[in-house]
């Protein structure tokens, strides 16, 4: 199929993007997405929608997806703040609403012709630019990491650590997707999960710890698989804790970023490093939100 905005056109036969009939170099995630956001470009695409096409089956962090996003704007003449082609849907996703014409592939020494053309409705209403905007919040962090007894196993090889890690973390991710959290921070052995953040939640402690809970049944449920460690069933520690952070966005970069003010994440990873192989640490400010109805 082939698909023409304005002067650029993109051939997904011949995995090829051209501007005024010159191809473009991408990297092949990029142009997947495109692709994927044009023949969806009749409703808003989420980002789990993106992490299943993009990578099935495979742990990618958050920031793999933005990188994505922007170099995908950027080869379009496309920006995060005037967002003409690619919209983003805060707390939703993405939505393609620049016009679009499709045209089917034609048959050997045919001219090519139009299906008819396919203009997306969405593109009526005229982009606005979006104005960097910055606002204190409440949110709650999860910080997730594999408990030592996996890191500091003797004969563990790296490769073995690595798949340990790539398991443990999908599946976390997923968790946290379910209850709407985003991935911010990714280390080595961790990383810091915000609920309430990116998009406002009343419930964001509950969720949290819910997201908690169900990454440790999970990790249970599946230890057989995610652990060949023998006697190493508790993969990971996990805390949680609520607090204020600043959110807003950083330059032209769409995505809005979650940056720590007073304490919040230096008490949350105090949490985690008191956590034992298996527990969930709760502050006390998270455990008055959920009332003690989520212990660990």
């Amino acid at each position: 199929m082939r698909y023409t905005l304005g002067d650029y056109t993109l051939d997904t036969h011949r995995y090829e993007l051209c501007r005024a009939g010159i191809p473009l170099k991408l990297q092949p995630k990029v142009f997947d997405l495109l692709a994927y956001l044009i023949q969806h470009g009749d409703r808003v695409v989420t980002r789990q929608a993106l992490f299943d096409a993009l990578w099935p089956e495979q742990f990618v962090s958050e920031d793999a997806l933005e990188r994505i996003i922007v170099l995908a704007r950027r080869a379009v003449g496309d920006s995060g703040r005037t967002q003409r082609v690619i919209k983003t849907i805060h707390g939703r996703g993405y939505h393609f609403v620049a016009p679009v014409e499709e045209y089917s592939p034609a048959p050997p020494g045919e001219a090519l012709l139009p299906t008819p053309p396919r203009v997306h409705a969405a593109a009526a209403t005229p982009a606005v630019p979006h104005p960097v905007d910055a606002e204190r919040k409440q949110v709650t962090v999860l910080s997730c990491a594999l408990s030592s007894v996996v890191t500091q196993a003797k004969g563990v090889d790296p490769e073995t650590l690595y798949a340990i890690r790539q398991g443990v973390f999908t599946l976390a991710q997923q968790e946290v997707q379910r209850y709407e959290g985003t991935i911010q921070h990714f280390v080595d052995n961790g990383f810091l999960a915000y609920f309430g953040a990116s998009v406002t939640q009343e419930d964001h402690a509950q969720r949290a710890v819910l997201a908690a809970l169900r990454i440790r049944e999970q990790l249970q449920l599946n230890r057989a698989e995610l652990t060949p460690l023998p006697g190493r069933e508790q993969t990971v520690c996990m805390a949680v804790h609520t607090g204020e952070v600043i959110v807003g966005t950083i330059g032209t970069d769409p995505r809005r970023i979650a940056l720590a003010v007073d304490d919040t994440t230096q008490i949350v990873e105090y949490l985690l490093r008191l956590a034992e192989p298996g527990a969930i640490m709760l502050s006390n400010t998270t455990g008055q939100l959920v009332r003690g109805g989520y212990a660990s």
